[in-house]
């Protein structure tokens, strides 16, 4: 099985009002076929156009591939930007939330991850724009311990700030 970071952006899609709506899976539109049933991914909150985002950026989510080239039920109340409607061509993937973390101090915060030694260079923090990432077997395992107990994550520069 493989490990990856899917990333979404709160300015097309509301994925804290879809899981505060009590949804326990969500389906994920990919252009290529690349996860596979039982694949483990994590999801990163981007922090979108807004600077004011940018504190709540981080890994909220540990999610399980479900099941691949499923249909998608209709969840176009959470999408926020017509132009990602879905699209026929393209993968869906049926994932289930496994754990999910929403409040500043539980998830694992973006500028925290930029000053890791060695997660700094995963890529979300590398490659933006991009939708997914996979992960090395060593990003996987740290994520994890840090999922698992988020206090061992040195709080960096900006948390001590207060920012």
């Amino acid at each position: 099985m493989s490990s990856w970071i899917i990333q979404c952006n709160p300015d097309y899609y509301d994925i804290e009002r879809y899981i505060l709506d009590g949804n326990k899976t969500i389906f994920w539109v990919i252009k290529d076929e690349i996860l596979k049933e039982g694949d483990e991914v994590f999801l990163w909150r981007s922090q979108g156009r807004r600077k004011a985002n940018k504190d709540n950026s981080g890994i909220i989510g540990r999610l399980m591939v479900v099941s691949d080239n499923e249909l998608p039920i209709d969840d176009e109340k959470y999408i926020l930007d017509d132009n990602k409607k879905l699209e026929s061509s393209y993968s869906y993937y049926k994932l289930e939330f496994l754990e999910v973390k929403l409040i500043k101090g539980q998830f694992i915060k973006r500028c925290c991850l930029k000053e890791h030694s060695f997660l700094k260079n995963i890529g979300p923090l590398k490659f933006t724009q991009n939708t997914y990432y996979p992960l090395m077997r060593k990003e996987v395992n740290e994520l994890r311990r840090i999922w698992g107990n988020i206090e061992q994550l040195e709080e960096c520069v900006n948390c001590k700030k207060g920012l």
